[in-house]
């Protein structure tokens, strides 16, 4: 039996409310995996026991169809945008025997400095069997793209504390290609000390920076240079005051919205002039559109600001509006969508991140208000154990409709319902999205529901159900013909289901990259 047929066939179980489920193959978990950076068992298991299981999921797969992960590796770096997990999945590849699929799968993978980073400190950790260390195959294929790094690239990848490019440098012997190159090369190995970098003007005012304790030179080469955040957060031991304000100048929109609590610490928006910068950034859509943020990002800085005594009303009006500009970078669906969050109890306690500070129901929430004022030909169901009825306006603003939708409140989790209820109005949709938190345990039952839809109203209709708390169970088996899964929550997976619906979103963090270089 070859692994697409042993993909195929499922094994039908009940859960413990009676309800069939389904388990998918080895395939289906890894691509999860990979598009969405969770596995099963994320909020049940330590960070330990989660990373051996993440590696051993892999491997295996690995070892059954090397080609496959290669292909899932590279899709959910440049479709899915994931950087870690792809990273992983291309050493886990250097240690199989085909060696030119891992150099294939390298060259797509690894696109920018925190790539190749993690890709030694992973070699190096001995945490996956089969690669010993950081040599052959890895080395070479280092060396190569090292070699065509630019000086921005060298100087954000040499801003990270644990060195590994100065490693992956040393151990890999790079060539230069002129004298610029072996000043550069020769000062990430630490061979060219800094203060005899006189060819790469951003190398310059980095060991300045380094050499200097005064604030106001700190911040005159910050400006000179656009220094990024990154790299002078690690040069200065505690920043003062005029480091963070020339660093709040600089910040592009995505990397203002993820350090607004820091720049709020460090007593930035104490002068009226910053504040004003602060919101004219948050309230450019243009900015909020290159940097490709979307609307999760901006709810959880806004979120997060507005918790604090001292919150400054103008920059939580400029949150809200950069919530409402960041609506254009999600999906633009052409057809009709069905967007159904599951509004049960449970979601308002499962949180969706490390930090505890965002629940399911803002998640299916922010999801559903930001696609009913981005696509023209949305509808929003929310059930529990039925559909509950409630009264959206596009033209509200998406905290109103996410307000409205996360604070409803149900007693029991039916998947169907919000099918059915498309049954009986005879509403022809193109995608259904379902957002839940739980197996389902009431009604009729999702297959069933689903098939006699597809059948009698909508034949060509795709299904994407979202389970925010990763489960092995699913609702449909995996051969289900247009039904796709995803196990847990990260902001990758608003990309995973625009690629469902035949749309394609680009990546914040490398459009942030290349409006900075």
């Amino acid at each position: 039996m070859n692994l697409s047929t042993h993909m195929s066939q499922v094994a039908v179980r009940r859960n413990h409310h009676g309800m069939p489920t389904f388990v998918h193959g080895l395939r289906d978990q890894v691509r999860n995996f990979l598009r969405t950076g969770t596995l099963t068992g994320t909020f049940y298991v330590g960070a330990v026991e989660l990373s051996k299981e993440m590696i051993d999921v892999l491997r295996r797969f690995g070892e059954q169809d090397p080609i496959a992960l290669s292909e899932e590796a590279i899709s959910a770096r440049e479709e899915g945008f994931m950087r870690t997990l792809p990273v992983i999945a291309t050493v886990v590849l250097s240690g199989l025997p085909n060696k030119q699929l891992f150099r294939q799968t390298f060259d797509r993978v690894i696109k920018i400095p925190r790539d190749l980073v993690q890709f030694v400190e992973i070699c190096k950790s001995g945490a996956i069997q089969g690669v010993h260390g950081f040599g052959g195959c890895r080395t070479d294929a280092a060396r190569a793209w090292i070699e065509s790094m630019s000086e921005f690239h060298a100087v954000k990848g040499a801003s990270s504390k644990t060195m590994a490019l100065r490693d992956a440098v040393r151990l890999s012997h790079p060539k230069p290609r002129d004298e610029k190159s072996r000043e550069l090369l020769g000062w990430l190995s630490g061979h060219v000390q800094g203060k005899k970098v006189f060819a790469n003007p951003m190398v310059v005012a980095l060991e300045a920076l380094k050499r200097t304790s005064d604030p106001v030179e700190q911040a005159e080469l910050i400006r000179r240079a656009r220094l990024p955040y990154e790299v002078v957060t690690v040069a200065v031991s505690n920043p003062s005051r005029e480091v963070w304000v020339e660093l709040l100048r600089n910040a592009p929109a995505l990397n203002l919205l993820m350090n607004l609590m820091t720049f709020t610490r460090h007593g930035v928006f104490s002068d009226q002039e910053n504040i004003t910068i602060a919101c004219e950034k948050l309230s450019r859509p243009d900015a909020l559109r290159s940097a490709r943020v979307l609307p999760f990002q901006c709810y959880r800085a806004w979120k997060m600001y507005s918790q604090q005594s001292d919150a400054d009303p103008r920059i939580l009006a400029a949150l809200s509006d950069a919530l409402e500009h960041s609506v254009s970078n999600m999906p633009l669906f052409g057809g009709r969508v069905c967007l159904a969050p599951d509004v049960y109890g449970s979601m308002q306690s499962c949180f969706t991140n490390e930090k505890r500070s965002i629940s399911a129901a803002e998640v299916s929430g922010i999801f559903a208000a930001g696609l009913l004022k981005q696509c023209p030909n949305v509808t929003v169901l929310p059930f529990e154990g039925h559909v509950v009825d409630v009264s959206l306006n596009p033209r509200d603003a998406v905290l109103t409709n996410a307000r409205k939708i996360s604070s409803l409140g149900g007693g029991s989790t039916s998947l169907s319902a919000p099918v059915s209820r498309l049954l009986q109005t005879r509403d022809k949709v193109d995608l259904f999205v379902g957002i839940t938190d739980n197996e389902e345990w009431v009604g009729r039952g999702f297959l069933e529901t689903w098939r006699q839809y597809v059948r009698e109203v909508s034949p060509d209709a795709k299904a994407v159900l979202i389970t925010v708390v990763p489960t092995l169970h699913c609702a449909a088996p995996e051969s289900e013909p247009g039904v796709y899964f995803v196990h847990g929550w990260s902001d990758a997976v608003m990309r995973y289901v625009s690629e469902i619906g035949g749309v394609s979103l680009q990546s914040a963090d490398e459009a942030e990259d290349d409006a900075e270089a």
